[in-house]
């Protein structure tokens, strides 16, 4: 075999393979039972990381389920929305799970490894790990009382390995159950919780797990979880007005007269009560 017939084969090599990535990359779908498990970034994190994409491009590969005919992307949500929008080429990666469990095992890891989670996040997903065991038949008890001697291996072990104590890991489940039920009515607040630009308190969303679910009945209405600025901290507030900045277009006179607001009004309580009624929208 001359040269010219290696370099041809080699060509055809390579023209298939990127025929073939291109056709996994046109067969990407999102489901939003994953997406929805995904920590959102602040909006300051949004753009650094698409301003990262388009001075380097993608350095970490998304991770996709080959599932029939299709690959659901499991990790790399943000980064594929920038890339589709600048039309930006991405690596990816595939990577096969027995079912949806597994998937949402590995997310659940996935997430919990990562540095800049706030400690809402945290909470959160050491939750989802003890609700899916819980689901899975593992014996818990998410019992707020301390006095309870009821043994329950499951938050001990999952305890252990997170290093937290096991009264953290049984709030933590009735705080991812808050979560979702928040996330049915209002999966704005839901991201903004987790983020800790929200006045929301924990102990809000830890009781709203503890209500009954009549069925037909929403379990609770956004408007009455009524926020607090005790514990909102400097960047909380500065991501607020951020978002201010960036989304609100009308003078502040007349958007504290859509509040009710009277002026002149403390900046803190202003940005607070403006958050709150835009996600309660």
């Amino acid at each position: 075999m001359n040269k010219d017939q290696m370099k041809g084969l080699l060509k055809n090599a390579i023209e298939a393979r990127t025929n073939e990535k291109d056709d996994i990359r046109s067969k990407i779908v999102i489901r939003k039972e994953f997406k929805e498990l995904i920590s959102a970034l602040d909006p300051l994190e949004l753009i650094q990381l698409e301003e990262n994409i388009l001075k380097e491009g993608v350095r970490d590969p998304l991770i996709l389920w080959p599932v029939d005919n299709e690959f659901v992307l499991i990790d790399g949500h943000n980064r594929f929305a920038i890339c589709q929008k600048h039309g930006i080429d991405f690596p990816f990666k595939a990577i096969s799970f027995q079912d949806k469990d597994e998937v949402e095992v590995w997310m659940v890891n996935n997430q919990m490894g990562r540095r800049n989670l706030t400690e809402s996040q945290k909470s959160y997903y050491r939750g989802l790990h003890y609700n899916r065991e819980k689901k899975q038949g593992r014996r818990v008890d998410l019992t707020l009382d301390h006095s309870d001697t009821k043994l329950d291996p499951t938050a001990d072990r999952i305890a252990k390995e997170y290093n937290v104590s096991p009264m953290t890991i049984k709030r933590d489940g009735q705080y991812s159950e808050g979560i979702k039920l928040i996330e049915q009515e209002n999966p704005k607040l839901k991201n903004e919780i987790l983020l800790e630009t929200s006045p929301i308190k924990r102990k809000q969303v830890q009781a709203i797990a503890k209500k009954k679910k009549s069925k037909g009945r929403k379990v609770f209405h956004v408007d009455q979880m009524k926020p607090s600025a005790t514990k909102m901290t400097p960047k909380s507030i500065a991501e607020i007005a951020f978002s201010f900045i960036n989304h609100e277009q009308r003078p502040i006179s007349e958007v504290c007269n859509a509040l009710n607001l009277a002026e002149p009004i403390e900046p803190v309580a202003f940005f607070i009560a403006w958050q709150v009624a835009r996600s309660s929208k």
